[in-house]
């Protein structure tokens, strides 16, 4: 039983984590280093947040609302939500102000860091915290461990940015490093919650 939460809250941990990445790697781009405003156009990721903020907000008022949490068990979970939630409109504005195309930090490689910060956000109270382990637990053990995995796989595939990378309408390295690794996980999430149906 040990061994079955302890693989249950790993699980919850990448697939939730993965599926707050900040808005940002679309915009550390060619096109964005070039001030294209194209780029913002036609993206779907202020969609795709929204509705992984609306997802695990009901993931968690489900679980509340089942027994499976108490108010004291819930609250930093929505912390946690709230804390994505500011991140990312402070991550947006510094996109559009040009904060990730200036030389200096692009030399770094912000896409590769910056979609950590609301991974961090998670991890931290997730490494220090039994009750917020436990919490994420019994949000997935609620909600069901394959719908996480499908909800994560349709968001994760990055479809958009591949199309859009072959199109030159979006960085091709970023398409290639970043849409396709994004392609694999999305299908590979999706084989795996079909298996264990």
């Amino acid at each position: 039983m040990r061994m079955q939460r302890s693989s249950t809250t790993a699980l919850a941990l990448t697939a939730l984590s993965l599926g707050f990445e900040s808005p940002l790697g679309a915009q550390v781009s060619r096109a964005a280093a070039e001030s294209d405003p194209a780029l913002f156009g036609n993206s779907l990721l202020p969609f795709l947040f929204i509705a992984q903020i609306v997802g695990m907000t009901l993931a968690v008022r489900v679980a509340r609302s089942a027994g499976k949490l108490s108010a004291s068990q819930a609250r930093p979970l929505f912390s946690a939500i709230g804390l994505l939630v500011l991140w990312a409109p402070i991550s947006a504005w510094l996109a559009v102000h040009g904060a990730y195309t200036h030389p200096a930090v692009l030399e770094n490689l912000p896409s590769f860091w910056i979609t950590m910060a609301p991974i961090f956000i998670l991890a931290a109270p997730w490494a220090v915290s039994e009750t917020f382990r436990e919490s994420i637990n019994r949000v997935v053990e609620t909600v069901g461990v394959r719908r996480v995995m499908v909800f994560e796989g349709l968001r994760v595939a990055a479809i958009g940015g591949i199309v859009k990378g072959l199109k030159g309408e979006f960085s091709p390295e970023l398409a290639f490093f970043i849409g396709i690794p994004d392609l694999l996980f999305g299908v590979l999430s999706l084989v795996a919650a079909y298996l264990l149906a």
